[in-house]
C-alpha cells in the first residue's frame, strides 16, 4: 500500500455515532439501532460501510453484512422450549 501497489480497503466493524445525543438514545445490548454519521457527499457511516480509491464499496461483503437498522427491540418466547431443556 505505501508503494501504491495495493488499493486499501475495508468495512467498518462498528457503527459511527452522527452525536453524543445518538449515543445517550442508543439502547443497551440492541445492536443497529443508532442514528449513524453522514457525511457531507451523503455516506453513511453504518457498520459493513467501506471506501476505496474508487469510492464507496458495494461488494459481496457489503450484500452478506449489510442489514436493515432495527426499529424495535425484539424478543423471542421459547415457551415451553426452555422448561424442557432445563427439566432433561
Amino acid at each position: 500500500m505505501i508503494l501504491g501497489q495495493a488499493e486499501p480497503n475495508g468495512l467498518l466493524v462498528f457503527q459511527q455515532p452522527a452525536s453524543m445525543e445518538a449515543i445517550d438514545a442508543q439502547v443497551d445490548d440492541v445492536p443497529r439501532d443508532m442514528e449513524c454519521y453522514k457525511d457531507a457527499a451523503g455516506n453513511t457511516y453504518d457498520f459493513a460501510f467501506g471506501m476505496n480509491w474508487s469510492g464507496v464499496i458495494d461488494d459481496a461483503r457489503t450484500q452478506k453484512y449489510s442489514a436493515a437498522p432495527l426499529t424495535k427491540v425484539q424478543s423471542h418466547d421459547f415457551g415451553d422450549k426452555l422448561k424442557t431443556a432445563a427439566t432433561e
